[in-house]
């Protein structure tokens, strides 16, 4: 799963993909699976992702975001249904999507 900000007006995951997908810019940690997964949803699923790695730990990744220096980040599927569970981040304004390609037809935004 892939968590974007509401700055890049992106609402559903196929908006990334192709030519002309939008580009957004994800935060990733060497040799984690939140560097892994986006690489690989990058080449496979041919989505116009950036992927800016050298993050030392999540917390760096949270503050990148919040300053505006990436614009989302790749969360394991575990971690999912805790952090939209809670929803804290929704409320606070920061999280615009929440994409899978599995849910495209569903709305989690």
């Amino acid at each position: 799963m892939m968590i974007v900000t509401k700055r890049t007006g992106i609402t559903k995951f196929d908006e990334l993909r192709g030519e002309k997908g939008k580009q957004v810019t994800l935060g990733a940690i060497p040799g984690s699976t939140v560097e892994h997964a986006p690489v690989l949803v990058k080449e496979v699923l041919n989505t116009n992702l950036k992927i800016v790695s050298g993050y030392k730990g999540t917390a760096d990744v949270r503050l990148a975001l919040d300053s505006g220096e990436v614009d989302g980040f790749s969360i394991p599927d575990f971690v999912q249904s805790n952090l939209l569970g809670q929803n804290k981040e929704r409320r606070m304004g920061r999280i615009g999507a929440a994409l899978r390609k599995a849910d495209e037809g569903s709305d989690r935004a």
